[in-house]
């Protein structure tokens, strides 16, 4: 299925060797893939293009019991393309600062975690993300390509919310608490250094959702369901401002296009016109 106008197309892996080493020589090694280590300037985590987000009641050993948005901005940065950053917190409850900061990223998620947490890691979002994107696009499709709510298609919208909350709450778990307890959120006092509060049945279906497709992506990597299938690309993001938060920046590897098809083609031609 195409997307619908100002949506994103579906995420699906190359499959395709020759394809795939013809993309990366000329476009992923040029346009795509930013240097080892860079600084970035100016971005703004406050004004992003989008952002998809549920509210839930956490309970962590840092933070006592709060409640915290869960999601992620999906925003554009300079350098970091052709699509859109899918923009997540690798930290919780650090930091204030809204606009202007600058960044120290690092391609890849180099030492920052352990060997097991890259593999979690990567095995969520090879594989969440093209949940999400299906999410996404159906309901630009439901709502006449535009992003914004229609308490018509609320179902949709929370669905979509509790989706992107999932990935977060995921990855936080990942992060900060995975090795405790086996990747699985418990809730209530007793769930680890970072758990979810109890949350009433029909009180808040974004929050029910997140919590759901959460412990649902988790089970996934415990069972071996998910592994990394690739096509994505990871970069940690460390602001020069103490005690502001680190973000993970998850990018889609892009297929293919047709001129570019063409122009590998016109590679072949010309190697054969050669020999």
């Amino acid at each position: 299925m195409s997307a619908p106008t100002g949506g994103i197309p579906p995420h699906k892996p190359m499959k395709h060797p020759l394809l795939s080493l013809a993309f990366s020589l000329l476009v992923f090694g040029t346009l795509a893939h930013p240097a080892a280590a860079q600084t970035i300037e100016n971005v703004d985590p406050g004004v992003p293009d989008n952002s998809f987000y549920a509210d839930l009641p956490f309970e962590t050993t840092i933070g006592g019991d709060l409640e915290q948005r869960a999601g992620f901005n999906y925003r554009t940065v300079e350098g970091f393309g052709p699509g859109r950053v899918y923009d997540f917190c690798a930290d919780y409850y650090v930091g204030t600062a809204y606009q202007g900061l600058i960044y120290n990223v690092e391609t890849g998620l180099g030492s920052n975690f352990g060997a097991s947490q890259n593999d979690a890691i990567g095995a969520l979002f090879s594989n969440s993300i093209t949940g999400f994107d299906d999410l996404l696009n159906q309901y630009l499709a439901a709502n006449g390509g535009s992003w914004d709510y229609n308490d018509e298609l609320s179902d949709q919208y929370d669905a979509l919310q509790g989706y992107a909350a999932g990935m977060q709450i995921a990855l936080w778990e990942i992060i900060h608490d995975g090795t405790d307890n086996g990747l699985s959120i418990v809730q209530g006092p007793d769930g680890g250094d970072f758990r979810v509060d109890d949350i009433p049945t029909g009180s808040d279906p974004r929050a029910e959702a997140g919590y759901a497709k959460a412990e649902e992506f988790l089970a996934n990597i415990r069972n071996s369901t998910w592994t990394n299938t690739g096509g994505v690309n990871f970069y940690y993001a460390v602001p020069t401002t103490p005690g502001e938060q680190d973000r993970l920046w998850v990018t889609v590897v892009p297929e293919p296009s047709s001129a570019l098809l063409g122009a590998a083609g016109l590679l072949l031609v010309l190697r054969r016109r050669r020999a």
